[in-house]
């Protein structure tokens, strides 16, 4: 996913960066970027990407510095165009020591955006791991920038 968000964001995106034909849809956002956890919050880069894959399921990650979190979900919801939801059921962090998913999340991202889906104004995501009684949030607003392409 890294190779990704900097192949977007170098140009336009090689389709030798995704290999299989398993990708739908993708989308990167650039604003400013907060999380919230158990051990407090603290601030993330500026980009977030979104993956759509054929299969149904869906990934947003998010990084700080060699940090990567991804929140997935399989089902989504846009009551109205200004409001797209996103349903989440694991979260998994990478890094150099970690790599770990937890599969036990609930909850959803809320996209806001214009009528169109030509720009994107912020994104919100509160999950929660019941059982262990802990909350995430992960936050991009301001967003300035939004590069998208179909598969």
């Amino acid at each position: 996913v890294m190779a990704l968000q900097e192949a977007a964001a170098a140009s336009a995106l090689p389709d030798g960066v995704i290999g299989s034909a398993d990708l739908r849809y993708l989308a990167i956002f650039v604003g400013q970027c907060r999380f919230k956890m158990p051990k407090g919050g603290f601030p993330c880069d500026s980009r977030a990407t979104l993956l759509s894959l054929r299969n149904g399921r869906s990934l947003l990650a998010f990084s700080r510095g060699e940090i990567l979190y991804h929140l997935s979900g399989g089902y989504d919801r846009q009551p109205n165009p200004e409001n797209y939801y996103l349903s989440i059921d694991s979260l998994g962090i990478q890094s150099p020591d970690i790599n770990a998913v937890d599969r036990g999340m609930e909850g959803e991202c809320h996209f806001r955006l214009n009528k169109d889906a030509s720009k994107f104004f912020s994104i919100e995501c509160d999950v929660y791991n019941r059982a262990q009684g802990e909350k995430y949030n992960f936050v991009l607003d301001k967003i300035t920038q939004t590069h998208h392409r179909s598969f």
